[in-house]
């Protein structure tokens, strides 16, 4: 990520607040930058895992930012703030790379949820008639 990508994080960190879903000016976050190098930002922390993007044109985003973005972001200020600049050197993409990957949920990870949840609901039935089973032929 170059410093262009570093710096609209910072400032998507600084414009919203919790990780809930913001409709933005993209004019208000690219921060004098033309379109083509927003652009290419906005790309480059999507494709990092950095935000998330329900849509976009050319005048709005609206974009969450995730826990890695939140963590690289901090990340980024204390070292802007302590005069250490990592520019496009080595260091800082290892820095970038070292951060967790957010794990999207496919289709089939959601089904397969449902089925283990069928699985466990059906098993616990089957336990629970059997021991009630079992205590109602003790009593009887």
């Amino acid at each position: 990520m170059n410093q262009t990508g570093r710096d609209l994080l910072i400032n998507l960190d600084k414009a919203l607040t919790g990780f809930n879903y913001a409709v933005l000016d993209m004019s208000d976050i690219a921060d004098g930058l033309d379109a083509a190098s927003a652009s290419e930002a906005v790309d480059a922390l999507i494709s990092g895992g950095f935000i998330i993007v329900k849509y976009r044109d050319e005048d709005q985003i609206c974009l969450c930012i995730t826990r890695a973005g939140r963590t690289l972001a901090a990340r980024l200020k204390a070292d802007v703030e302590s005069g250490i600049d990592k520019g496009d050197s080595d260091s800082g993409a290892l820095q970038i790379d070292a951060l967790p990957k957010v794990r999207v949920k496919t289709g089939w990870d959601k089904i397969k949820s449902v089925v283990i949840s069928a699985i466990a609901g059906l098993f616990g039935g089957v336990i629970g008639g059997a021991i009630i089973y079992v205590i109602m032929g003790a009593v009887a």
